[in-house]
């Protein structure tokens, strides 16, 4: 059913076969992408780029972590690529001093997303964290979100809404930063 919504929201189609004996063959058809520019052309675009923060990219699908580390290098972003929460600790890390965001993946091999997050609070409690889930509502998510400067985007998410919601929590970090360096003076 996840999988039929997913398809659903984007204008794709899924249909099943099935014969006893023969197997099953799942049919999914996909809306044509009219270029390989995978950013819109808002008006907005042009504004966003230019970034030059660093963000420590956390996600065990190739595929998806290839798609937001392209996506936000065309945005002028630099980016650390991690698989898993243990290489995601040890980036994090070496850069502490660099990495402007950290965007987890909930669910991943080796070391949960929730346990990385937790790590990565421990070495510092003020960097904002942008978890990607798949899966709203989850108790250990509402548990997160109770720990600080910490975001959420629903997968699948769009190169826009990636961009769009990136720059809000990095601009917010830029106007929060600016405020405490105005009442510290």
């Amino acid at each position: 059913s996840m999988v039929y919504g997913i398809l659903r929201q984007h204008g794709a189609e899924i249909r099943c076969e099935s014969m006893p004996g023969k197997g099953t063959t799942f049919t999914l058809q996909l809306p044509r992408a009219d270029s390989l520019n995978l950013l819109s052309t808002s008006p907005d675009a042009n504004f966003m780029r230019g970034s030059r923060a660093t963000i420590l990219l956390v996600e065990d699908q190739e595929m998806v972590r290839n798609l937001a580390r392209r996506v936000l290098q065309e945005q002028g972003y630099n980016v650390f690529e991690a698989g898993d929460g243990v290489e995601a600790v040890g980036i994090y890390r070496e850069h502490v001093d660099t990495i402007a965001l950290v965007m987890l993946d909930l669910l991943m091999p080796r070391m949960s997303g929730r346990d990385a997050f937790l790590e990565i609070r421990a070495i510092s409690s003020s960097v904002p964290v942008l978890i990607c889930t798949g899966f709203g509502g989850e108790t250990q998510l509402e548990e997160l979100l109770k720990e600080g400067p910490t975001s959420t985007l629903d997968k699948p998410f769009s190169p826009d809404a990636l961009i769009r919601t990136v720059r809000r929590i990095l601009d917010g970090e830029a106007a929060e930063n600016a405020s405490s360096a105005a009442h510290t003076s």
